[in-house]
């Protein structure tokens, strides 16, 4: 997948849904909005940021822990994809995007 590839793919999206305020979607929100739902179902901070591909700050710990996390983060991501399945199915509170051509 080229690097670009959601960006446009989400602007094309924003020619078609407008959210509310009028903002359009970047990327960083998809990543921000997957961090704190990472959060909400308590997935472990260090976790999520791994998942999310972010190095570890912490200096000390990034030279002595060698742990992979992968098992870690294959959970993770199992469970962030049953909040998604919850939040399709009606489980939650989702704001709906409204269509453009609705409007």
């Amino acid at each position: 997948m080229e690097k670009t590839a959601l960006a446009r793919a989400l602007r094309r999206l924003g020619e078609r849904v407008e959210l509310q305020g009028g903002k359009r979607l970047k990327p960083h929100d998809l990543r921000k909005t997957m961090r704190t739902a990472m959060s909400r179902i308590g997935i472990a901070p260090h976790v999520a940021e791994l998942c999310l591909a972010h190095t570890e700050k912490e200096v000390m710990r990034r030279v002595y822990d060698g742990h992979d996390y992968s098992a870690e983060m294959s959970d993770a991501w199992d469970r962030v994809g049953a909040h998604i399945e919850t939040l399709r199915g009606g489980g939650a509170l989702v704001i709906p995007i409204a269509s453009k051509r609705a409007a």
